[in-house]
C-alpha cells in the first residue's frame, strides 16, 4: 500500500529535526517512527515519562510500504522458519528486507491500564507508520512544537483524560498545551535546523 504525498505524520523526540534511521529493537529493521495522530506520537511522552518535542512532518512523494510489521520475513521465509514453520530466532533482517512498513489500528491504553473505550478506538482509527533509508528522504519537516517548561508528564496524562483524549494537534495548539517554535531551515537541502525556544 502507499502513503500518499501530502500525508501528515507526527514523531516525538528529544530533537525533532533528527529524523536518522536506527534499529528497531522488535524486528533488527532501521528507521523512524511516525504516527499519523499527534496522540500516538505524544503517547510516546507518557510511555517514557518525559515530554519531549513533537515534529510534523509531510510526506512529499508516494512512500511504498508494507501492511504489516512483521512483513518483510516474507521476503526470504526460509531464512526465518525452519522446514517445521518455527521461528527461528536472532536471524538479522538483509538491506532487501530492511522495508518500510504501516501498523493500523493500534491500541491506546487508558492511565489505569485499561483499554480506551471501543468507541475512542474506533474513532481512533490510527496507525504507526515505519519509514527505511531508502524513503526517509521523502519526508519534510513542517513544523516542531514543545510543552511549556512548567509542565509535566502526569499534567499532559491528565489533560488528556479530562478532554477524553483529543486525538488533532490543533486541540493541544488551541489549548496551549504546545507551542510552536520558530526554526531557521537550510532552504537547500533541509539537512538541519537551528530552532529558538
Amino acid at each position: 500500500m502507499n502513503i500518499p504525498q501530502g500525508t501528515i505524520l507526527f514523531r516525538c523526540s528529544p530533537d525533532a529535526t533528527n529524523i536518522k534511521p536506527r534499529e528497531c529493537s522488535d524486528t533488527g529493521k532501521f528507521g523512524t517512527y511516525f504516527g499519523d495522530r499527534a496522540i500516538i506520537s505524544l503517547a510516546m511522552c507518557l510511555e517514557y515519562n518525559k515530554l519531549m518535542q513533537l515534529g510534523v512532518y509531510r510526506v512529499t512523494e508516494d512512500i511504498y510500504v508494507s501492511n504489516d510489521k512483521y512483513a518483510f520475513r516474507e521476503i526470504n521465509p526460509e531464512r526465518y522458519y525452519d522446514i517445521n514453520g518455527n521461528f527461528i530466532i536472532g536471524v538479522n533482517p538483509t538491506k532487501e528486507e530492511n522495508i518500510s512498513h504501516i501498523k493500523s489500528n493500534l491500541i491506546l491504553l487508558s492511565q489505569s491500564g485499561k483499554l480506551l473505550s471501543d468507541q475512542k478506538q474506533r474513532e481512533l482509527n490510527g496507525s504507526e507508520i515505519f519509514i527505511t533509508n531508502k524513503h526517509i528522504h521523502k519526508i519534510k519537516r513542517i513544523s516542531i512544537y514543545v510543552f511549556d517548561k512548567d509542565f509535566t508528564p502526569l499534567k499532559l496524562l491528565n489533560y488528556m483524560i479530562q478532554n477524553d483524549y483529543p486525538f488533532d494537534i490543533n486541540t493541544y495548539k488551541k489549548d496551549k498545551i504546545l507551542k510552536r517554535i520558530p526554526c531557521l531551515f537550510n532552504y537547500f537541502h533541509d539537512k538541519f535546523a537551528i530552532c529558538f525556544p
